[in-house]
C-alpha cells in the first residue's frame, strides 16, 4: 500500500511539472465544484445578488490524503449595499431597502504538487431592476485580482529538472474578470469572461518558459420549479470554454440538478468525459454546511479516491427581505 501510495504521489508531480511547462495556467477554483457553492467565483455580476451578507469558507482535496495531490481553500464574500439616510444627525438604514451597488471578494489558495497559488479579487456589481412589481435585475460585474505563483522546488526532490532547481521566485500577476447576469424568481443565466488580460508566467533559470494564462469564458443558466413553497428542483448546466467559439463545448459542459426541500438541497452534477459531483447542503438558522464528492472518470486520477470538498456559509442580515426565505439560500 505505501509503495502504492509513493508511486501514486510521484506520478501526480510528475503530471504538476508537465502542467507547469506546457500548459496553458487556468485559476483551480473555475474547474472544480466550488462554483456549485459559490457561483459568484465564476461570474463577478453575481455579487450582491442577494441582499444580505454572504460568507463562504470551502475546502477541497483527495480523499486518500496523497501527498503533494491537490487541494484548495476559498474564502468569499459578497452583499448588496443597503440605502442609508440621515436621520437627526445619524446615519440610519432605510427599512429594507437595499441600492443598486452589490460588492464582493474572494481570496484563494491552491497547492497542487511543486505549484503553488494564492489569488485575491475585488469585484464591483451593478443591478438594474426590470420590475418593480417582482424580482427581476440585469447586473454588471467587474473585478479586479491579482495572482501569485511560486513553485516549491523542494518539494521535488524524487526528480530532478533543470529550470526549477534552482526555484524560480514568485511572480504575481494583475488580471481582470467580466460578468453580466439576469435573475428573477425562477430564472437565471449569466455570462462572463475572466482573466481578461492573457498574461502570461514568466518562468527563468538556464533556459526560458513563457506560460501563458488562457482567457475563460463561462455560460451558466438554470431553472427553479417550484412543486411547493420548500420543494424546489433547480436543474442548470455551465458551459466552460478557452475559446469564445466553443467549439469543445461538448467537453466542457456540466449538467447540474439540485433538489431543496425545506432546510436541506441535495444535489448532483456530470461533467462531461470529466467527472460526477454528488453534493449536500444543510440550513441551520444563519448558517449553512456542505459537502460534496467528486468521482472523476480519468484513469489517472481516479488513484487518489476522488475529490472531497466541504463548506461552511454564513448569511447575515437575512431578515424580512424579498430573497429572506430558503429559495435563496
Amino acid at each position: 500500500m505505501k509503495t502504492h501510495v509513493r508511486n501514486t504521489s510521484i506520478l501526480l508531480i510528475f503530471f504538476a511539472i508537465l502542467n507547469i511547462k506546457t500548459y496553458p495556467q487556468e485559476i483551480p477554483i473555475y474547474f472544480q465544484s466550488q462554483y456549485i457553492f459559490a457561483p459568484y467565483l465564476i461570474n463577478p455580476a453575481i455579487a450582491g445578488s442577494k441582499d444580505f451578507y454572504v460568507f463562504t469558507l470551502s475546502s477541497r482535496q483527495n480523499v486518500e490524503k496523497i501527498a503533494n495531490a491537490p487541494r484548495t481553500q476559498v474564502l468569499t464574500f459578497q452583499t448588496r449595499i443597503p440605502n442609508y439616510r440621515r436621520l437627526r444627525g445619524k446615519i440610519v438604514k432605510q427599512g429594507s431597502e437595499f441600492t443598486n451597488v452589490g460588492l464582493g471578494a474572494y481570496i484563494y489558495n491552491d497547492i497542487n504538487g511543486p505549484l503553488r497559488k494564492t489569488g485575491l479579487q475585488a469585484t464591483y456589481a451593478y443591478h438594474v431592476p426590470l420590475s418593480r412589481t417582482s424580482i427581476s435585475h440585469l447586473s454588471f460585474g467587474l473585478s479586479a485580482n491579482i495572482m501569485l505563483y511560486s513553485l516549491f522546488y523542494g518539494d521535488l526532490n524524487t526528480l530532478r529538472d533543470p529550470l526549477i532547481d534552482e526555484g524560480p521566485q514568485p511572480t504575481s500577476i494583475p488580471d481582470a474578470n467580466f460578468g453580466i447576469y439576469y435573475y428573477g424568481r425562477s430564472l437565471y443565466a449569466g455570462i462572463s469572461s475572466n482573466q481578461l488580460f492573457e498574461n502570461s508566467i514568466e518562468w527563468e533559470n538556464d533556459r526560458y518558459v513563457n506560460t501563458p494564462i488562457i482567457r475563460q469564458y463561462f455560460l451558466l443558466a438554470g431553472y427553479k420549479f417550484y412543486i411547493k413553497y420548500s420543494y424546489i428542483l433547480e436543474p442548470s448546466i455551465l458551459v466552460r470554454s478557452g475559446n469564445p467559439s466553443l467549439h469543445d463545448l461538448y467537453e466542457k459542459l456540466d449538467l447540474n440538478l439540485k433538489f431543496y426541500f425545506r432546510t436541506a438541497v441535495l444535489g448532483v452534477s456530470y461533467r462531461m468525459n470529466n467527472g460526477l459531483v454528488c453534493m449536500g447542503q444543510y440550513q441551520f438558522q444563519n448558517w449553512v454546511f456542505g459537502l460534496a464528492y467528486e468521482y472523476p472518470f480519468s484513469s489517472i486520477w481516479s488513484y487518489n479516491g476522488g475529490m472531497a470538498e466541504v463548506m461552511v456559509g454564513l448569511n447575515l442580515g437575512k431578515g424580512k427581505n424579498r430573497f429572506g426565505d430558503s429559495r435563496y439560500w
